[in-house]
Protein backbone atom coordinates (compact mmCIF):
# COMPACT_ATOMS: atom_id res chain seq x y z
CA UNK A 1 0.00 0.00 0.00
CA UNK A 2 1.33 3.45 -0.90
CA UNK A 3 2.30 5.89 1.82
CA UNK A 4 -0.14 8.67 2.47
CA UNK A 5 0.19 11.97 4.27
CA UNK A 6 -2.96 12.98 6.06
CA UNK A 7 -3.65 16.67 5.61
CA UNK A 8 -5.16 17.04 9.09
CA UNK A 9 -2.91 14.61 10.97
CA UNK A 10 -1.92 17.08 13.69
CA UNK A 11 -5.53 18.02 14.36
CA UNK A 12 -6.62 14.38 14.47
CA UNK A 13 -3.77 13.52 16.84
CA UNK A 14 -4.70 16.45 19.08
CA UNK A 15 -8.28 15.15 19.34
CA UNK A 16 -7.06 11.61 20.00
CA UNK A 17 -4.73 12.77 22.78
CA UNK A 18 -7.58 14.72 24.36
CA UNK A 19 -9.83 11.65 24.14
CA UNK A 20 -7.12 9.51 25.73
CA UNK A 21 -6.71 12.00 28.59
CA UNK A 22 -10.49 12.06 28.97
CA UNK A 23 -10.60 8.27 29.29
CA UNK A 24 -7.97 8.40 32.02
CA UNK A 25 -10.00 11.08 33.79
CA UNK A 26 -13.11 8.90 33.59
CA UNK A 27 -11.24 5.98 35.12
CA UNK A 28 -10.29 8.26 38.01
CA UNK A 29 -13.88 9.46 38.32
CA UNK A 30 -15.11 5.88 38.58
CA UNK A 31 -12.46 5.01 41.18
CA UNK A 32 -13.51 8.04 43.24
CA UNK A 33 -17.20 7.12 42.97
CA UNK A 34 -18.26 10.28 41.16
CA UNK A 35 -21.79 10.58 39.82
CA UNK A 36 -22.99 8.60 36.84
CA UNK A 37 -24.25 11.82 35.24
CA UNK A 38 -20.77 13.35 35.33
CA UNK A 39 -19.24 10.18 33.89
CA UNK A 40 -21.80 10.02 31.09
CA UNK A 41 -21.16 13.68 30.27
CA UNK A 42 -17.43 13.01 30.01
CA UNK A 43 -18.04 9.92 27.87
CA UNK A 44 -20.25 11.96 25.56
CA UNK A 45 -17.49 14.51 25.13
CA UNK A 46 -15.00 11.78 24.24
CA UNK A 47 -17.41 10.18 21.80
CA UNK A 48 -17.90 13.56 20.12
CA UNK A 49 -14.12 14.04 19.81
CA UNK A 50 -13.77 10.59 18.26
CA UNK A 51 -16.63 11.32 15.86
CA UNK A 52 -14.81 14.51 14.83
CA UNK A 53 -11.66 12.46 14.20
CA UNK A 54 -13.58 9.95 12.12
CA UNK A 55 -15.09 12.76 10.03
CA UNK A 56 -11.70 14.42 9.48
CA UNK A 57 -10.10 11.17 8.33
CA UNK A 58 -13.08 10.39 6.08
CA UNK A 59 -12.95 13.86 4.48
CA UNK A 60 -9.21 13.45 3.97
CA UNK A 61 -9.83 10.07 2.36
CA UNK A 62 -12.42 11.52 -0.01
CA UNK A 63 -10.36 14.59 -0.87
CA UNK A 64 -7.12 12.73 -1.34
CA UNK A 65 -7.25 8.97 -1.70
CA UNK A 66 -10.44 8.55 -3.70
CA UNK A 67 -9.73 11.62 -5.82
CA UNK A 68 -6.24 10.33 -6.64
CA UNK A 69 -7.63 6.90 -7.54
CA UNK A 70 -10.30 8.38 -9.82
CA UNK A 71 -7.86 10.75 -11.53
CA UNK A 72 -5.36 7.91 -11.95
CA UNK A 73 -7.98 5.65 -13.48
CA UNK A 74 -9.17 8.42 -15.78
CA UNK A 75 -5.59 9.15 -16.89
CA UNK A 76 -4.99 5.47 -17.70
CA UNK A 77 -8.21 5.30 -19.72
CA UNK A 78 -7.39 8.41 -21.73
CA UNK A 79 -3.82 7.26 -22.51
Amino acid sequence: MAEHTHTRAEEVQMHLRAAEQGLQAIQNMIEKGQSCVSIVQQLTGIMNRLADCRAMVARDHIASCIRTAVIGKFSREVS
